[in-house]
């Protein structure tokens, strides 16, 4: 028996499942377990109650368990991988198979249906992940809104508050978002938005923003039209850098966050650049979720590692 965790930054969701027939034995959700978003006595706390009670609605003991992945975000780092392997010495036999990911890959894997592919994620940060057969990953993008998540939520709308502020000083194109943004953020002034940004930024409240630079655009808004097609530019820049590293023959992408789900005008221009500049990569629907994704993993491990007993 195998388990796959997709752990959020507000839910976390599990599976248990048996080898090699993919059969499905519990499913439950539980607390955080993402150690960017809860304290880490908490995120253990969460984590050891989500496998006991996923085996307890399995009938089994945690002990039985073979194999197991747990995706979560920033997974991928040495030390939050030394952190979580801790917590499952606490519970989990000593000779499971454990595969500690960032949350972008197990994503890949559940929605491709494969576990060689790329995924591209933009919602409220972004960033790119590939993945072949044997398991390496590469990644693009993805440092956080101070560094980088080009072509995301909070980039788009942090972009139109940039430019619409140079644009009152003649140094930019022309646009009405300035009067928008005030609105929004509830402010008088232009220069309100100083102390907001350096004392009151929300990261959520600043991506929600992002839609009205759609819409402005959508109304012939010459910045705003300016801005999306500069995130275009760097989501599709984003799988260029995955692409160039990684080189999958005829490689398939799928595509995740409210950015690329929702916006009817960067929909569009993305797939248009996209085929122009990668005509070989292949945007596919997702047919699975993250936690599946997770579940595959872990079994592929426990496949390769009999395979290696046979071999013996």
């Amino acid at each position: 028996m195998i388990f796959g965790i997709d752990g959020g930054g507000t839910r976390s969701r599990l599976q248990i499942r048996t080898v090699p027939s993919g059969d499905l034995l519990s499913s439950v959700e539980g607390g955080c377990t993402n150690l960017y978003a809860l304290e880490y006595e908490h995120v253990e706390q969460n984590l050891l109650d989500l496998i006991r009670e996923g085996c307890a609605q399995a009938g089994i003991d945690p002990t039985s368990l073979q194999s197991g992945c747990i995706g979560s975000a920033g997974l991928d780092r040495i030390d939050e991988k030394a952190k979580f392997a801790e917590i499952c010495k606490h519970i989990l036999p000593t000779d499971c198979e454990l595969t500690l990911c960032n949350d972008g890959e197990i994503l890949l894997v559940g929605a491709s249906g494969s576990l060689k592919g790329y995924c591209l994620i933009a919602g409220t940060g972004s960033f790119a992940l590939g993945r072949d057969l044997l398991g390496t990953t590469v990644r693009a993008g993805g440092l956080g809104y101070m560094l980088g998540d080009e072509g995301s939520a909070v980039w788009i709308t942090m972009q139109a508050l940039n430019r619409s502020l140079r644009s009152i000083e003649g140094r930019d194109l022309n646009t009405r978002l300035m009067k928008a943004l005030l609105e929004y953020f509830k402010l008088i002034s232009p220069s309100d938005f100083i102390r907001l940004t350096h004392y009151h930024f929300n990261k959520a409240n600043f991506a929600a923003f992002s839609p009205i630079v759609t819409k402005y655009a959508a109304e012939g808004d010459e910045l705003a039209n300016d801005i999306l097609e500069k995130a275009v530019q760097e989501l599709v820049a984003l799988v260029e850098s995955v692409h160039q590293r990684l080189k999958l023959a005829a490689p398939i992408l799928v595509l995740s966050g409210g950015v690329l789900e929702h916006d009817k005008i960067i929909q569009p221009l993305f797939r248009q650049l996209l085929n122009k500049r990668l005509p070989d990569v292949q945007i596919i629907k997702p047919i699975g979720n993250a936690v599946e994704g997770a579940c595959m993993i872990a079994m592929q491990k426990l496949i390769d590692k009999r395979k290696g007993w046979a071999a013996k």
